[in-house]
């Protein structure tokens, strides 16, 4: 309906003034636009009634253009499908809205519109329903959704109901196989970008296809990822497994703990064509098929052996041998050296009754030419608990006698006229890439298990040196990196026979150099407590910690007035032989007390000259007390305090106890006259931080809680006011 808008307040008011008795109207007579926009259908903007397209009768609403229907909202109706094998199913289509540029599907004896909105394509070949408006897909519980039909195939995505809350979003697709003579029909998801022409890709006409899937018969479907829509995919265009990716692979980027099962015993292996298969773990070849080492059963069970049985080109066989230099070896086990150049191996065995001086187990030379030179090289590779390159013993087994019993001894000499830079005797390195608990340099031990031994030492260290310009070390110790570095990390009582132990203070090592602050390193003696105590030698064993009552400081109390006299550190853990853990590892914090040396010398230089000045002090009132003395007359005389009540200063104090201070205190203070009060705080400049009471008191003891939780550990100040005279007093936070 389009309505002429001229003169439209005279025909407006002609329509009020007969509205009572008028039909509705679909039309107005001579209603031929000239101005487009100037005649539409619907209300202006001056009513706020609201428009209704209303059909009152059980009738359908229709929408045209170019004489043609293009929608209709279907009024209510149930609506008759075919179905493929014969028979019918019913629609209810109340209130359905359907789509389509073919007006053969909105007749009354058409099947009209599957679900709430149908999208029904057209029919260009006049083929009739079947083509646009294929039903065989259909189910019905495809209701509320939409409907798309089209080249003789249907899809739907909407919801299903299957009970009262409980409901599942479809995507429906239909209705051709791999197998049928028109299928198959699959869902597929592409993404495009511009068409450049590209021949495959988002810039492609087909687009970068991500995934499809593709219904093989009526009872499964596969899914593919990638984009099998690319020409050239050999051998299976289509997908062939249930889940089947082109190209790439499968990333898991965190395996689920919950998932950890070491008791499966089924592996995931593929075949030639990338398909997965398993397999049980009990089917992988045993050995010697799969070339490890074989442990014997009785009457052997300790014996193991490999390269045994019948010849194998994948695994040493009993036909193979081992050299040992040489790439071709004669024998199960081949040694070979060239005789100019020394042994390779010397094994030289004597008798009990002497024969030779010295019995070598294994000698082992080397000579001649070369860059580097090794008498003994052994390298021992992924040992299950313990890699030892090279095992040594020097065993005292009867009743003789010797002056000497080594496990390992290393000589160096270097022959007059040579130079070498470093001349090493023992040398140890480590080298970790992976994660080791302890990784040591040189590791050595000593034990004895109650037999006479007169001195017996971890480590026993001399340097000698008749070269008066050389530097002598007797032990050099270095550390870097690391969470914390110890160059000497000791347990037990350390002993020197000198107590000279020197630190680096040369002033060329540093930088910002400044005069001490005198009167806080006293203020910090005063605060640190003391405290007698006695150690816990279980609480650390491997430690051997000193006994008796001991004089010291807690090290969190002065970690909070002094952060840079303590250290975190870890106590290792303690092992045995077999390197078994005796005492675990411990977490501790460690104090330097040779650090209070400078403070202790700051102290006592700023108590020395407060000494000085108190004495200073005295003898002048000594002086003037003489003369005081000398010049009385006989009366008696009263000093007073400017600005205070006479003898007030004298008895108006204030206490703080405890001080230091924790979490809360006790400001105990006293009155000698009344007036008007006021306690405060202020910081170490003088920055007044609080009030903490402020009144009119009489003379008296009075006792304030003073709360200090919200203060940083530190030096403060509180102040008490009597009128015009005041007591200061200093207050220590220490951390809790």
């Amino acid at each position: 309906m389009k309505t002429k808008m001229r003169k439209r307040p005279i025909v407006l008011a002609a329509c009020m003034l007969t509205l009572g008795a008028a039909h509705a109207q679909t039309s107005v007579l001579g209603n031929t636009p000239t101005t487009p926009g100037s005649d539409y259908v619907g209300w202006d903007n001056t009513t706020t009634v609201p428009l209704m397209v209303r059909h009152n009768g059980n009738q359908p609403i229709q929408w045209w253009t170019d004489s043609i229907q293009r929608m209709q909202l279907y009024h209510t109706r149930t609506g008759t499908l075919p179905l493929l094998g014969g028979g019918t199913i019913n629609v209810q289509q109340d209130g359905y809205l359907g789509l389509s540029g073919t007006p053969g599907f909105f007749a009354t004896n058409g099947y009209g519109p599957f679900s709430r909105l149908h999208l029904a394509d057209l029919d260009p070949n006049s083929e009739g329903q079947n083509h646009y408006n294929q039903p065989w897909g259909y189910r019905s519980w495809m209701k509320n959704g939409m409907t798309l039909t089209g080249n003789h195939d249907h899809a739907y995505i909407g919801q299903r109901y299957y009970g009262h809350d409980s409901t599942d979003l479809v995507i429906h697709w239909s209705d051709n196989a791999e197998k049928s003579p028109f299928g198959p029909d699959r869902l597929r998801f592409i993404f495009t970008t511009d068409n450049t022409g590209a021949t495959q890709g988002s810039r492609s006409q087909e687009g970068l296809e991500f995934m499809r899937m593709y219904p093989v018969n009526q009872n499964q479907g596969f899914v593919g990822i990638g984009n099998f829509a690319q020409p050239g995919i050999s051998p299976d265009p289509e997908p062939s497994e249930r889940l089947d990716i082109l190209d790439q692979t499968i990333r898991i980027r965190r395996l689920v703990p919950d998932y950890e099962d070491d008791q499966l015993d089924r592996l995931v292996v593929t075949d030639a064509d990338g398909r997965l298969h398993w397999r049980d773990v009990s089917s992988l070849p045993a050995p010697p098929d799969n070339c490890e080492w074989t442990m014997g059963a009785n009457p052997n069970p300790n014996h193991v052996w490999t390269a045994v049985g019948a010849a194998d080109p994948d695994c040493p066989d009993e036909e193979e041998f081992v050299g040992i230099g040489t790439n071709a070896p004669s024998a199960k086990l081949s040694v070979e050296f060239d005789p100019a150049s020394g042994a390779g191996m010397t094994v030289i065995r004597a008798d009990a009754d002497g024969g030779a001086d010295s019995k070598i187990g294994g000698g082992f030379y080397t000579d001649g030419t070369g860059l580097e030179h090794y008498g003994v090289q052994a390298r021992c590779y992924n040992g299950a608990e313990v890699n030892t390159g090279g095992r040594f013993w020097g065993e005292l087994t009867n009743a003789s006698s010797f002056d000497l019993n080594i496990g390992v001894e290393g000589l160096t000499n270097v022959a007059s006229g040579s130079t070498v830079t470093d001349n090493i005797s023992l040398r140890a390195a480590c080298s970790v890439a992976g994660t080791t608990t302890n990784n040591f340099g040189v590791h050595s031990r000593m034990w004895n298990y109650g037999s006479s031994v007169t001195n017996n030492y971890g480590g026993y260290f001399d340097a000698w040196t008749n070269s008066n310009s050389a530097n002598n070390y007797g032990l050099y110790t270095m550390a870097s990196g690391g969470s914390t570095a110890w160059a000497l990390f000791v347990n037990g009582t350390q002993f020197s026979t000198t107590s000279n132990i020197f630190s680096t203070s040369d002033p060329s090592l540093k930088t910002n150099i400044q005069p001490a602050d005198r009167q806080t390193a006293v203020d910090l003696m005063n605060a640190i407590p003391l405290y007698t105590y006695e150690f816990d030698p279980s609480a650390c064993p491997q430690m051997n910690l000193p006994t008796g009552t001991q004089l010291g400081v807690m090290a969190p109390e002065l970690e909070a007035l002094m952060p840079q006299m303590v250290r975190d550190v870890h106590q290792p853990a303690a092992y045995d032989q077999a390197g078994n853990v005796l005492h675990p590892g411990k977490d501790l914090k460690a104090v330097s007390y040779t650090g209070f040396i400078p403070y202790l010398m700051a102290a006592f230089q700023e108590q020395q000259a407060t000494i000085t000045t108190l004495q200073d002090q005295l003898a002048a009132v000594q002086q003037d007390l003489a003369s005081c003395c000398a010049d009385r007359s006989g009366s008696e005389q009263r000093g007073s305090i400017p600005g205070a009540g006479a003898g007030e200063a004298l008895r108006t104090d204030l206490f703080i106890v405890p001080n230091p201070v924790a979490d809360h205190t006790q400001l105990r203070y006293t009155l000698a006259t009344a007036g008007r009060t006021r306690v405060e705080v202020s910081d170490a400049s003088g920055k007044r931080l609080e009030v903490l009471e402020e009144a009119v008191r009489e003379a008296g003891a009075y006792t304030h809680n003073w709360i200090t939780t919200d203060l940083a550990p530190g030096t403060y100040h509180v102040t008490l006011y009597l009128n015009d005279s005041f007591v200061v007093k200093k207050a220590v936070k220490v951390a809790r």
